[in-house]
């Protein structure tokens, strides 16, 4: 079940949630344009979100190569090979990510492994988050 937002009903100021289903004292808020400022809004804490997660994949990637697990050539051809999805994630987009992942071939340090390791940390993400 997709998330909603809700607004607290009978307050001076209202809080306001993003939840899965309606809490005591709150109401849907269904006026399309507040939504969409909501939307917008939440977009600048994922988009937060994709780029922490890209610098972190980053770092770890730069480690690799300083311990000579991988070569400098090979993450650059891993750095293009995932450019969709990084592009995807420092955007703030996790679902699309999410859904763009299991179509990407493996390829050269691109194995399974990787593959699964990310494809589950964009899962948990979007199941925390959407």
């Amino acid at each position: 079940m997709a998330k909603r937002y809700y607004k607290e009903y009978n307050q001076g100021i209202p809080a306001i949630c993003f939840e899965e289903e309606q809490p005591e004292g709150f109401l849907p808020i269904t006026d399309y344009y507040e939504r969409v400022k909501l939307h917008a809004s939440r977009y600048f804490r994922l988009q937060e979100d994709g780029l922490a997660y890209f610098h972190e994949f980053q770092a770890k990637m730069y480690i690799n190569i300083l311990d000579g697990v991988y070569t400098a050539e090979e993450v650059l051809a891993l750095q293009a090979h995932l450019k969709t999805v990084s592009d995807e994630l420092k955007e703030g987009s996790w679902l699309t990510a999410q859904m763009t992942l299991p179509a990407m071939p493996l390829s050269g340090v691109f194995d399974q492994a990787m593959k699964d390791e990310i494809q589950a940390d964009i899962d948990q993400y979007v199941l925390d988050n959407y």
